[in-house]
């Protein structure tokens, strides 16, 4: 999957899922979940074109859920269950991946 001219993704790369399997599932904790309205898990689909990365898929959160800007640069990413950097911009995703975004929290 590449990046238009422009940066930015192109509409169809990554889609909501309807149904409950297939796809990336998205778990989103805390502010991120409050961010993205309610949701507190997301299914994503695939581009068939190239590869996705954990990038592409951040930043067609973003583009679902505006409010989500504002709480991915201090989430800490789990992927599959195990932490990867922020930075793993090439880190690449396959189609039955978990992706759990984790904000700051306090509480007990």
């Amino acid at each position: 999957m590449g990046l238009s001219p422009t940066g930015a993704l192109p509409r169809e790369s990554l889609i909501r899922h309807a149904r409950p399997s297939g796809g990336v599932r998205v778990l989103l904790f805390a502010g991120a979940r409050e961010a993205a309205g309610g949701e507190g898990e997301l299914r994503l689909r695939l581009s068939r074109e190239g590869a996705t990365t954990l990038e592409d898929l951040l930043q067609e959160l973003v583009r679902l859920h505006p409010p989500l800007a504002r709480v991915l640069p201090h989430a800490r990413i789990a992927v599959n269950g195990a932490y990867v950097p922020r930075r793993s911009a090439r880190f690449v995703l396959q189609d039955a991946d978990e992706v759990a975004l984790l904000p700051p929290y306090s509480g007990g």
